[in-house]
Order: structure tokens, then C-alpha cells, then sequence
């Protein structure tokens, strides 16, 4: 559902915004639009385990979402490398990164992907 409402909304909007000549406020309208959700996110974050803030800090998964984001930046780098050697060294560690986050995320009491990736499902492979 967020991916159809972004990818019809999200053009639609920048559509009128630039027919009537505001595309400057299309700026101003997302940072007001991050401004009252960076407000929101304190609230219920903590509403979600006043009790016990370790455990709310646990259920991030940290571990997962930064090797995960350091595979996706090894990509990045390697796309401006103009030698082979590097590039393909980039991309093999960035593989082998992504291979790593696959363990860790399954092994992850609060994963990034949903559980159905490692259930026996015939659809695991087009979530993966």
C-alpha cells in the first residue's frame, strides 16, 4: 500500500506543483511534512515500551541494518570505480555483505525482512 500511494501520489503532486510554478514549495511542503513526523516519532516510539527501554532499543535490529547499509554503499562505491580489480572486489564484498545480513536477519529476534522470506514458501525468493 505505501509503494501505490507514493508511486501515484507522489508524482501527481510534484505534477501540480511545477504546472502552477511552486516547485519550490514542494520543498517546503516535505519539510513540513518531516517536521511533524520527526514530532510524532518520540511519542509513539515510546509508547511502545515505557517500561523497559533496552528492550525497545533491542527490537531495532542495528546489527542487520548496518551491514545491510554498508553492502549498499560498497554498490555505491564500486559504481565510480574506474578500475576492474576494485570494482569487482567492491562488488564481491558488498555479495558477501548481503549474504551476511541474510543470517544475521534470520537469526534476528526483530527482523528487517518478514518471516515468510524463511519459511518454506514458494514466494521467499521474490521477498528475498
Amino acid at each position: 500500500a505505501m509503494w501505490g500511494v507514493g508511486t501515484f501520489v507522489g508524482p501527481a503532486a510534484g505534477g501540480l506543483f511545477a504546472q502552477f510554478g511552486l516547485w519550490r514549495w514542494a520543498f517546503v511542503t516535505l519539510a513540513l511534512i518531516t517536521v511533524g513526523i520527526a514530532a510524532t516519532v518520540p511519542t509513539v516510539l515510546t509508547r511502545t515500551d515505557t517500561a523497559n527501554s533496552e528492550t525497545a532499543r533491542r527490537r531495532v535490529p542495528m546489527r542487520s541494518l548496518l551491514v545491510l547499509t554498508t553492502a549498499v554503499s560498497l554498490i555505491a562505491v564500486a559504481g565510480l570505480q574506474t578500475a576492474l580489480p576494485a570494482m569487482a572486489g567492491l562488488i564481491v564484498g558488498a555479495a558477501a555483505l548481503t549474504v551476511l545480513f541474510v543470517i544475521l536477519d534470520r537469526r534476528s529476534g526483530a527482523p528487517v525482512l518478514p518471516r515468510t522470506v524463511f519459511a518454506d514458501n514458494p514466494l521467499k525468493w521474490i521477498y528475498l
